[in-house]
């Protein structure tokens, strides 16, 4: 339990067997193979968009499949609740045991304010889906910035952090054209 969400790691039998995070009461994460690979390719797909990246920003761990798809890269990664990343260390199977890595920098802290009071540019910002119904997604949808933008309250915060050979973002500021969005209504808290 911790000051912002309560943790609960529960391990579901069947075949095949299989653990799920929740954030208070709520389905946040499980290591199914069908899950693992769609988080998988969120976070990659922003590091394959960008020609060279070599810094990253991942909002939000989870269970750290996105984050660990970044991992290959030197990069932050921030989450709010101390009691997530404890979390995290249960999903070792998935996120590659990722916070063990000397290229993965953790900081417990909100992530909109983590960017508006760093000073550090990144090539890649993205985030970890989260239900928009679920506590601390403010009823937004997550989205993934690149070369291009987001479209979200944290958007002016990411902009200001993307590094200088991504000033297309900074123009696209207050008028996003391309902004990749992912969509996680269809998902169900079955999974």
């Amino acid at each position: 339990e911790g000051a912002q969400t309560t943790v609960a790691v529960h391990d579901r039998g069947g075949n095949p067997p299989m653990r799920i995070m929740y954030l208070d009461g709520n389905h946040q994460a499980n290591n199914s193979a069908p899950t693992a690979f769609v988080h998988h390719r969120i976070g990659a797909l922003p590091v394959m968009l960008h020609q060279a990246p070599t810094t990253a920003l991942v909002v939000g761990l989870g269970g750290g499949a996105t984050p660990a798809a970044v991992a290959r890269h030197n990069f932050d990664v921030v989450e709010l609740s101390a009691a997530v990343v404890a979390g995290s260390n249960f999903f070792k199977d998935i996120n590659f045991d990722l916070l063990s890595r000397p290229n993965v920098h953790l900081h417990v802290d909100d992530g909109r304010n983590f960017m508006l009071m760093g000073r550090k540019k990144y090539d890649v910002i993205t985030a970890d889906i989260i239900l928009p119904r679920h506590a601390g997604a403010g009823g937004e949808r997550r989205m993934t910035v690149s070369a291009t933008g987001w479209s979200a309250p944290v958007a002016p915060a990411a902009v200001e952090r993307l590094g200088p050979e991504l000033s297309a973002a900074r123009r696209l500021r207050r008028r996003l054209v391309e902004v990749m969005v992912y969509d996680s209504s269809f998902v169900t808290d079955d999974l």
